[in-house]
């Protein structure tokens, strides 16, 4: 039964592996729009030379830094959703590593009981088992 345990300490690393890839992704996504915000940011505060200020100019750039700031929000709550997805697998990881030497072989002494136990039903043994059934069966596959 440790193949089981290996299959799903595999599967939930590799899940762990794809959100924290994610997350990364996400995370540049946001630097870049952080720092596109910024650049505008800077850009509005600044003024302009010779003193005469169009009204439009800043309106239109006021709007572009709105929404700007709107999409690094967005990205920022997208990018510690996904962080927080990974610290989760990550600590599931971790529990389920730990896990090993403890519950690992009595679960799976379990699970082999169960499978034991489904096998001879489907084998349709355990109608009228009885310890003389079990040795002629038992028997038959010695040849």
């Amino acid at each position: 039964m440790v193949p089981l345990y290996a299959l799903l300490t595999l599967a939930v690393a590799s899940v762990k592996g794809w959100l924290a890839a994610r997350a990364a992704r996400v995370e540049r996504k946001y630097a870049k729009a952080a720092k596109e915000a910024e650049a505008v940011a800077k850009l509005v505060q600044a003024k302009p030379a010779g003193g005469a200020v169009d009204p439009y100019a800043v309106a239109k750039s006021q709007y572009e830094l709105g929404r700007l700031v709107e999409k690094r929000d967005a990205l920022e709550a997208k990018t510690l959703a996904w962080q927080a997805r990974a610290e989760k697998a990550t600590a599931l990881l971790a529990k389920l590593r730990g896990l090993n030497g403890r519950l690992v072989p009595y679960l799976m002494g379990v699970v082999d009981v169960g499978l034991v136990l489904a096998a001879l039903n489907l084998l349709g043994l355990p109608h009228g088992l009885t310890a003389e059934n079990l040795e002629v069966w038992a028997k038959s596959f010695g040849g």
